[in-house]
């Protein structure tokens, strides 16, 4: 409700949308990381497909949050810590839907998510300064995520399948909002999101405080 109320009021005046977004892109981010939780909580409480669903849309908007303002990205983190703590342990949280076997809908939803991931993840390590020794910690980022999901399926006693469906809505998602740069063709965004620690580092640099009189 909070993000529905925020996005009504941005919309009513054109020069608060362009004020914000140019000026206050924060305020974006927030919006877009209170979306993701609020799909999170949904994908808890949701059966079926329905949870498959609201986890792609919270994977999605967390990227585009991330997009919108590197310094969410503690924030985005914490989702999956924030989804194995509400989940309540138990096989009584089963997806019936998918105990009758991995059928062609299950197949073709892993593979098309499968694709995506490849675009977007050429797409991202193609932009990583592997020159100046990073790539461990999106690496490190990607296998908390992973580990995260896998052991809320876990401890929800969730079958093998209904948790590999669950990685591939994450991956969907994902990669949807690495790929909504092509909207607006801007690989320098690319850039500072594959290398963000350093990205961050350079404007924490005494000389650029010293140069714009305030951190970014």
């Amino acid at each position: 409700m909070v993000s529905l109320a925020a996005t009504i009021l941005l919309e009513t005046s054109a020069a608060s949308v362009v004020s914000t977004l140019f000026l206050r892109p924060e305020i974006w981010a927030m919006m877009f990381i209170w979306l993701a939780l609020h799909c999170l909580l949904l994908a808890i409480r949701s059966p079926n497909w329905r949870g498959i669903w609201y986890l792609g849309c919270a994977s999605f908007f967390s990227m585009i949050g991330v997009e919108a303002k590197l310094q969410v990205i503690p924030l985005a983190l914490s989702l999956p810590v924030i989804a194995i703590a509400f989940q309540k342990p138990g096989p009584t949280n089963r997806h019936p839907v998918f105990e009758h076997g991995f059928g062609f809908g299950h197949w073709a939803f892993v593979l098309a998510a499968f694709a995506l991931t490849v675009v977007a993840a050429t797409m991202f390590v193609g932009q990583i300064w592997f020159a100046a020794r990073s790539g461990g910690y999106q690496a490190l980022i990607v296998i908390y995520v992973l580990t995260c999901a896998w052991v809320y399926g876990i401890r929800a006693g969730l079958p093998s399948r209904d948790r590999i469906l669950g990685l591939a809505a994450i991956a969907a998602g994902v990669s949807l909002g690495q790929l909504s740069h092509m909207v607006t063709n801007d690989p320098l965004n690319t850039l500072a999101l594959a290398n963000f620690i350093e990205h961050l580092a350079i404007f924490s640099s005494p000389d650029v405080v010293r140069s714009q009189g305030s951190f970014n």
